[in-house]
């Protein structure tokens, strides 16, 4: 479904992606991890063309979408969610989900209902807590059906009870059927939806494995837990 060869990307003297290879096949959902500042929100950013390469080839199955400007690139199939939501604030929730999808009143409402926002279907964007406002992302995010899901930190802010319920809404609403990437600092939450994980450090993929066998690898602990400011 994604295949990445050699993506490079620099920002000045910044080398934020180096050389990264990546193929996720379809209907698998593959997390990526590492400290912050590792490139994870950069390699997101290349794959739906909000950020062009340096160098590298994107391909979203056969096609190659090397640079491509996000709303091709999303035509093709792809969703997206963001670290911080990004909602039409002055909106109500559910002219967010009608105004960016251009589903019927009836769609609309059942999509509330899936994602637990119904309550909320009147009130204005920048009235949501942050837990709403995740749902609300990934709500948007499916309403127009992608076969691709670059998912960034939903449980970001959420509380350890929230973030059950996101685990739960994922598998359950999100997941089903579609091919994605996650990109998560809440292990359980890795742990327990991913089959593999690619983990990356400065700009490079230092590890790929099974989630219970990466994260005890040495190279894996140190860009972590490292005392030279790995998590810089």
């Amino acid at each position: 479904m994604l295949t990445l060869a050699g993506i490079a990307k620099r920002f000045g003297g910044i080398e934020a992606l180096t050389g990264i290879d990546l193929a996720v096949p379809a209907g698998s959902l593959l997390g990526l991890i590492g400290p912050n500042g590792s490139g994870k929100t950069t390699l997101l950013n290349v794959v739906s063309g909000f950020t062009a390469p340096d160098a590298g080839e994107v391909r979203i199955g056969a096609t190659e979408v090397t640079g491509w400007p996000p709303h091709r690139i999303a035509r093709l199939g792809v969703g997206r969610t963001l670290q911080h939501p990004r909602v039409f604030s002055r909106l109500t929730v559910l002219d967010n989900i009608r105004g960016d999808s251009r589903l019927s009143a009836g769609e609309a409402e059942a999509l509330l209902d899936r994602f637990g926002l119904s309550a909320q279907r009147g009130r204005l964007g920048d009235e949501l807590t942050i837990g709403e406002l995740r749902r609300l992302d990934l709500a948007r995010a499916v309403a127009r059906d992608p076969r691709l899901l670059l998912l960034d930190e939903p449980a970001g802010g959420l509380t350890p009870s929230e973030t059950s319920a996101m685990a739960d809404l994922l598998s359950r609403e999100v997941l089903p059927g579609r091919t994605g990437i996650l990109i998560e600092h809440k292990m359980d939450l890795i742990a327990a939806l991913c089959p593999c994980v690619v983990v990356l450090d400065f700009g490079r993929r230092i590890a790929e494995g099974a989630p219970s066998e990466v994260l005890r690898r040495p190279e894996v602990v140190e860009a972590y837990f490292g005392t030279e400011g790995a998590d810089a």
